[in-house]
């Protein structure tokens, strides 16, 4: 399903279908990670398989020369926690601001997660490519 989800995406956003193949492989990796990791903690299921997309859309990048975008938004698309939006929404409408505000924190949290794992991935790579420069 993650792998038809990116397909679609990658359409929307008119990537190079020989790129969305690729792009489709990593979601499909990054979705397996995920749901290896549920065990763990949703939270940290969401840090691991975000860092395992960004790095694979890193090399990706290095590998067809393209910007590291073409992979890594059209991957991250499974994971954005757009239940828990909607939910909060929902509960919003509904006047049942305590359910609101709980799982609007519990989506926020999710959402740190998933950029706590590209950002860390990202600063790696950075880091990498200073060492390599000098």
């Amino acid at each position: 399903g993650a792998f038809i989800a990116c397909l679609g995406y990658g359409l929307i956003f008119n990537v190079d279908l020989r790129k969305i193949l690729y792009a489709c492989l990593n979601c499909g990796i990054g979705y397996l990670v995920y749901n290896l990791c549920l065990p763990y903690g949703n939270n940290a299921s969401l840090i691991i398989s975000s860092f395992v997309l960004t790095v694979v859309s890193e090399i990706l990048a290095r590998y067809t020369k393209s910007p590291v975008t073409v992979f890594l938004v059209c991957s991250l698309i499974p994971l954005v926690p757009g239940m828990g939006a909607y939910y909060t929404v929902l509960h919003l409408v509904n006047s049942e601001s305590a359910l609101a505000v709980a799982r609007g924190f519990d989506t926020l949290v999710q959402a740190g997660s998933i950029v706590l794992g590209v950002s860390f991935a990202t600063n790696i790579f950075k880091a990498i490519s200073r060492l390599k420069k000098r």
